[in-house]
């Protein structure tokens, strides 16, 4: 399953697949069609076709730069520290999940 939450960690939009992909894969699927300003993620979104993809959407990136990278981007780590609220809506379907099954 993959998740976009707004700002209070409520889900905006969900798309399940099957199997497991690489959650980059389905980025640009899970940003159609949602208003979004500002994106937080982690490193594992930072990919070439999501941050050309959010840039023509002028949409502002809060991702920190794979290690790899041969030119490292910059990004706000104030602002980065916000990204909890999204791992906090994902422990929450984690906890759910324990107990319906």
């Amino acid at each position: 399953m993959y998740l976009a939450v707004n700002e209070r960690g409520l889900p905006a939009k969900s798309i399940v697949t099957d199997g497991t992909r690489a959650d980059c894969k389905e980025a640009v699927k899970l940003l159609k069609n949602i208003d979004v300003k500002l994106l937080f993620a982690d490193r594992a979104y930072d990919t070439n076709e999501i941050l050309s993809y959010i840039a023509r959407r002028n949409i502002k990136s809060v991702i920190p730069p794979k290690r790899n990278r041969l030119e490292q981007r910059g990004y706000n780590r104030k602002l980065y520290r916000f990204r909890h609220i999204i791992e906090n809506t994902f422990l929450a379907f984690k906890r759910l999940a324990r107990y319906r099954y």
